[in-house]
């Protein structure tokens, strides 16, 4: 149940699942998640959160990740990326200090496919304001961003479940999750994708 951190030093926990023989995590969409500690990326001020994932759909919201806080079940504060917000409206990444009526969010037009292994990635560039997010090395979404990772509240990093109790946690599998304290460019972010997860330039 222990998520070992290859490089950085900031190792998760499992809840209520555990890694396969293969180092992913599988999640039923029913209370599985993975705990991350918050200094992942409340430490950081330009970043990059990128991810390989296998989402097999359903319900809409589901994050593959959410950092921040909540009161009463309600996120208040956070960063975070969504799988999809509804029918007819794709992927999003949203960050907020001041609840959810003054987000910045960056809009994909179509969700996150399901049935394969897709990279995802939110960008961060905190020098630029810009808040990006990308598809399988593509930019799918980008918006102006005057915020800072830490100006969040931090009171959890999860993998799989949302701040906001309604919302339902995340159906599929997570290969591989990296966090870089920069700001990617779209030519690396490509790069990235063509190597896939265990890339040997780590």
């Amino acid at each position: 149940t222990t998520v070992s951190d290859a490089n950085g030093g900031s190792s998760g926990t499992v809840t209520n699942t555990q890694l396969s023989g293969s180092g992913t995590v599988v999640l039923s969409g029913s209370n599985q998640y993975v705990d991350m500690p918050t200094s992942m990326i409340s430490s950081l001020t330009n970043a990059t959160i990128e991810a390989w994932v296998t989402w097999t759909g359903s319900t809409a919201w589901q994050r593959v990740f959410d950092c921040g806080n909540s009161s009463s079940g309600v996120g208040r504060s956070y960063l975070f990326l969504t799988a999809s917000v509804g029918s007819g409206v794709g992927m999003r990444t949203a960050y907020t200090t001041n609840g959810a009526s003054n987000e910045t969010s960056a809009t994909a037009a179509s969700s996150l496919p399901t049935g394969g292994v897709h990279h995802v990635a939110v960008v961060v560039n905190d020098a630029g304001n810009a808040l990006s997010l990308f598809l399988d090395g593509v930019q799918v979404g980008n918006t102006s961003f005057s915020g800072h990772l830490s100006s969040i509240t931090y009171s959890s990093c999860r993998l799989g479940r949302s701040l906001f109790s309604v919302d339902p946690y995340f159906s599929g599998t997570i290969h591989e999750l990296r966090v870089y304290n920069a700001a990617l460019t779209p030519g690396q972010l490509q790069t990235s994708f063509n190597f896939g997860p265990g890339a040997t330039f780590f």
